[in-house]
């Protein structure tokens, strides 16, 4: 039996509900009111939580070493020494504007001022979200409103999942960033599968 449509009613209910579960989200994720950035003081030796939000392998580099911290997977976390951060931050800035991983410390944000960069980037459990459908209503807007390259990354990620066939990934969000932007991801998915099939079958004949 199909569905009943959707009343307007319920619809306004729903996307108020949305938005006040948006809001309460930025709310957690935004820098405490700490006043000033110069009354914020950080021990450079305190340890800070970096989350990977990169799909592929992520090197984060410091003046001294390279590639010193290795995530492997996306949401992957990271204690990453704050005097050790700082270089990061500064050697690899594209990668903190591009949102492709994410300081869960309210004060480091605050200090260095990235309350306006962090209100653009989407932290890990929205973008698990996003793919799953459950901010559908909110899904395509939110996606195009987060920086470029973390786009990409997002669209990388549902990549990989429907590789591997993947049934948490909701098609209605896929279709509807093929339909509002330029990228083939079903196509790629198609392709990627085939190009497996290729490499399994020349491994078995070796």
């Amino acid at each position: 039996m199909a569905n009943k449509p959707k009343t307007k009613a319920v619809l306004t209910a729903e996307n108020e509900a949305l938005k006040a579960q948006l809001e309460a989200m930025q709310k957690e994720s935004a820098p405490a009111d700490s006043g000033k950035n110069d009354e914020i003081e950080i021990s450079m030796t305190k340890y800070i939580k970096v989350m990977s939000l990169c799909p592929n392998r992520l090197n984060l580099s410091t003046e001294s070493r390279r590639g010193k911290f290795k995530f492997n997977k996306f949401g992957e976390v990271k204690r990453v020494m704050y005097k050790d951060l700082v270089e990061v931050m500064e050697l690899q800035d594209s990668f903190l504007q591009a949102g492709l991983f994410l300081i869960l410390d309210k004060d480091v944000v605050r200090l260095h001022g990235l309350d306006d960069v962090y209100e653009r980037i989407l932290d890990g459990g929205t973008i698990e979200k996003l793919i799953t459908g459950e901010l559908s209503n909110e899904a395509l807007s939110l996606f195009l409103a987060a920086p470029v390259r973390q786009q990409d990354a997002i669209v990388d990620l549902i990549i990989r999942k429907l590789v591997r066939d993947d049934e948490s990934v909701d098609m209605n969000f896929v279709f509807a960033i093929e339909k509002g932007t330029d990228r083939s991801i079903t196509q790629r998915v198609q392709e990627a599968k085939e190009y497996n099939e290729l490499n399994e079958k020349a491994n078995k004949k070796n």
